[in-house]
């Protein structure tokens, strides 16, 4: 996203809650092809409380700053990845948020800040060392999902200069 964008621009555009939603949606559906990825939960840090729900969570152990998103999947050098995910344009990175990245990172976790789903969503199929195909682009039309029997294998069908001659009638 440039920082062209106008105000009234950046309120068309889909708030954290709904980028995390489609994310966690597209997860879903992915997860027959990579296992790993049904791992992938949200830590509830953040949103509107009242004083007294903040205060129970607080005492609970929910710490100011903690990333949206955790895959508990080690990979190379990595123990797991942490996602602060934020709108394709807008939101920032509080200083609580960046001092849990610094932490983290020392740790041995990747954390990454994404802006938008699309951005999470690549990054985890760049972590798991997933090859991207040319199918995951139509999973997903404007946060709603088309239909897929997920029975059905996303696999390359035979060659198609193999079936010139082929009656197909």
């Amino acid at each position: 996203m440039t920082n062209s964008m106008t105000p009234k621009d950046k309120r068309l555009l889909p708030k954290e809650g709904q980028e995390q939603a489609t994310l966690m949606n597209w997860a879903k559906m992915q997860s027959w092809r990579w296992p790993e990825i049904a791992l992938l939960f949200h830590i509830p840090n953040g949103g509107g409380r009242s004083k007294a729900e903040a205060g129970r969570f607080k005492a609970e152990g929910v710490k100011a700053g903690v990333p949206d998103l955790f895959l508990p999947v080690p990979r190379g050098e990595y123990h797991g990845l942490f996602i602060e995910l934020k709108r394709q344009a807008g939101g920032r990175v509080s200083a609580e948020q960046k001092e849990w990245i610094e932490k983290l990172r020392d740790q041995g976790y990747r954390v990454e800040v994404c802006r938008g789903w699309e951005a999470a969503a690549e990054l985890l199929r760049e972590y798991l060392g997933l090859e991207v195909t040319n199918t995951d682009k139509y999973d997903v039309v404007w946060g709603g999902f088309v239909t897929i029997d997920a029975s059905a294998r996303l696999e390359p069908g035979p060659d198609p200069r193999t079936l010139i001659g082929v009656n197909r009638g």
